[in-house]
């Protein structure tokens, strides 16, 4: 890290951050409600959302899997664009081996969030498997101010960097005082605004886009079914309702201010080499800038939903019809099943929403770790590591039960010349691992 001692430079910064981090997290927090969602379906799900988002203290966990339908017409021209010559087999034969593997693979990811109490702790996790046999796994932790990469399959040992002591060695800055904690406590904090969120122009918007497509399953699930650049487009007509509305712009400046207070209270603009004085003058500064130009910040984010690049984006992503069923305990959501179309191949996924629990996730410190910023600095000491985890996996069950299950598919599929040009590539991989050393 290469941190400039120019303080009032850091100073800037940090006011410019301070203002990007509240106008998303107003903004985005307002537009994640509208594109997730007890009187209507609509009205329920919002409501679901805004308290679930509110618990602070969760875990995410996610199944995904995927499938191909052979009859989709755009998975047949999806396979067309394979060009002439590239395999012996037919698109056919091609398709109805591709039908066959990709159930088999699967993507778990687990999210866990804990920015109620002392110390924030947030991390992510995500396994590859094939037929259930986890193949490789990864996954990050942080908290203030220190984070860590961790790998079952991949590492002997977890990669850990102390933030604050790399800030403090390159800057000369001691960030360990900074209490973030007060700072999410502003960001999580109800108002008027937030509390009357689910009578709102945005909801109105959103019932009139999504009169055809919501509705109440049962009395615990709400269903949401989508185009994905319709609903996209729903962005365009929330962020110019925004740009006009003093309600919300209010919402943000003032959680602006007291972002500010706290920085004030804390003495955290200390760390930039700022008077009180000078801070507070620079943070108002940067709070006139997001004022007088918020009606074009809103109407510029607006016309990203409009402008040719959009459109070749979608274009290229078809219709890609969404389903989601939200599932409640009480008012709260806790599942969501959903199923995607992209171009003939289908995504399907399950989350639920838990306590907090860090099963599974390491938070470690340097006594029982090596050194992230050192495997950054120096990549090829990592080799002989990622190297030997590498053959422990292509000698492990879970490898050998796919590479298995490849072969034979392959030569029921497809024809024999590629069935045996993906065996031999399979089997060299498998070869490889013998000439590796942990």
């Amino acid at each position: 890290m290469n941190f400039k001692k120019d303080n009032r430079g850091i100073a800037k910064s940090a006011v410019i951050i301070i203002i990007a981090i509240v106008a998303a997290l107003a903004i985005g927090g307002a537009i994640f409600a509208s594109i997730m969602m007890k009187k209507d379906p609509l009205t329920r799900l919002i409501t679901g959302y805004m308290k679930t988002y509110g618990q602070r203290d969760l875990k995410y966990s996610m199944d995904v899997s995927f499938s191909l339908n052979k009859e989709n017409a755009e998975a047949k021209k999806l396979f067309e664009q394979i060009p002439t010559g590239s395999f012996k087999s037919s698109n056919e034969q091609l398709m109805d081996f591709v039908s066959k593997i990709l159930p088999k693979i699967g993507l778990k990811y687990s999210v866990i969030a804990n920015t109620k109490e002392e110390p924030v702790k947030v991390g992510a996790r995500m396994s590859v498997l094939y037929d259930n046999k986890e193949l490789a796994d990864a996954g990050v932790t942080a908290k203030p101010w220190e984070a860590t990469v961790f790998s079952n399959t991949l590492l002997n040992k977890p990669l850990y960097v102390d933030v604050k002591e790399n800030v403090k060695n390159e800057s000369g800055i001691d960030i360990s005082s900074i209490k973030l904690k007060e700072y999410l406590d502003v960001l999580y904090e109800e108002d008027d605004f937030t509390k009357n969120f689910a009578s709102s122009k945005y909801v109105e918007i959103l019932k009139e886009k999504f009169k055809n497509n919501i509705t109440s399953e049962g009395s615990d699930k709400v269903v949401l079914s989508l185009n994905y650049a319709d609903s996209l487009k729903i962005l365009e007509d929330i962020f110019n309702a925004g740009a006009k509305d003093e309600a919300l712009k209010s919402f943000v400046l003032k959680k602006f201010d007291k972002l500010v207070e706290v920085a004030v209270k804390n003495g955290d603009y200390k760390l930039a080499g700022l008077s009180e004085e000078d801070f507070k003058k620079q943070a108002e500064e940067g709070k006139k800038q997001l004022s007088d130009n918020w009606e074009t910040i809103l109407t510029e984010a607006a016309k990203t939903y409009s402008g040719e690049e959009f459109k070749q984006a979608t274009a290229q992503l078809g219709d890609m019809p969404i389903k989601y069923i939200f599932t409640f305990k009480d008012d709260v959501i806790a599942k969501v099943d959903g199923n995607m179309s992209v171009q003939g191949i289908d995504v399907k996924f399950a989350m639920t929403m838990e306590k907090y629990s860090e099963d599974g996730f390491t938070f470690a410190d340097a006594s029982n770790s090596d050194s992230l910023t050192e495997s950054i600095s120096s990549p090829y000491n990592l080799l002989p590591t990622l190297m030997g985890k590498a053959n422990e996996i292509l000698t492990g069950d879970a490898y050998k039960n796919m590479e298995a299950d490849i072969i034979k598919t392959a030569k029921e599929s497809l024809s024999a010349e590629d069935a045996a040009a993906i065996e031999a590539g399979l089997k060299q991989a498998s070869s490889m691992a013998g000439m590796s050393g942990n």
